[in-house]
């Protein structure tokens, strides 16, 4: 059985992306698919961020109260981002582009340089109507905002993994991608005997 290794990485989303897995004989890049993984992440990253005006999420967001033809990813990601609001009731809800502005996060945060805190702005609003996208699906999806700009942030980077795992699971039997902490596996991992990964207990005292 080869040994476990890096199979490939990236930067993006503000962090390093790293794919594991078992090395193959043949060497480096003898597995098409962590290339395919790590496409993803720039993929998203370039069509949902929020902090460059050209992106199609920002295009998307000046015009809320428009139908507008997207790319698959960004129609995926706010469908996702809308199954996730209905299915917690409302508590995660990405209509919160105005207030991270408004509290200072306007920019994308150099979080390799340590963990930096914007500065303190007026509270964030507490009531919001029901949100109501509209999804029209097919070789041209369309998108409808429901009339407020949206921030995949919360989210994004979530699904990024998803899809990369996806990926990998095509092509083989043990992965592991982490990007900057959230991660997704399968297989037997180093040890065979499954992949560990630590989590830090939140009730300890820092």
């Amino acid at each position: 059985m080869q040994p476990v290794g890096v199979l490939g990485s990236v930067r993006a989303m503000a962090c390093d992306v790293t794919v594991h897995g078992r090395l193959a004989p043949e060497g480096a890049g003898a597995h098409p698919v962590v290339g395919q993984a790590l496409e993803v992440f720039r993929t998203v990253h370039e069509t949902c961020t929020r902090f460059d005006p050209t992106s199609p999420l920002m295009q998307v967001n000046a015009r809320p109260d428009q139908w507008s033809q997207v790319p698959a990813v960004l129609f995926d990601a706010v469908k996702a981002a809308y199954l996730a609001y209905e299915a917690s009731g409302g508590a995660f809800d990405p209509r919160v582009i105005e207030d991270l502005v408004r509290l200072g996060y306007d920019r994308s945060l150099p979080f390799a340089d340590g963990i930096e805190t914007p500065p303190a702005g007026d509270p964030p609003r507490n009531a919001r109507p029901p949100w109501r996208p509209g999804f029209r699906s097919g070789p041209r999806p369309e998108l409808h905002l429901g009339g407020d700009p949206v921030d995949l942030g919360g989210i994004g980077k979530g699904l990024a993994v998803r899809w990369a795992a996806d990926i990998l699971r095509d092509g083989l039997d043990d992965f592991l991608v982490d990007a900057g902490g959230d991660c997704d596996c399968g297989g037997t991992g180093p040890e065979v005997d499954g992949w560990r990964v630590g989590v830090e207990d939140p009730t300890l005292d820092r």
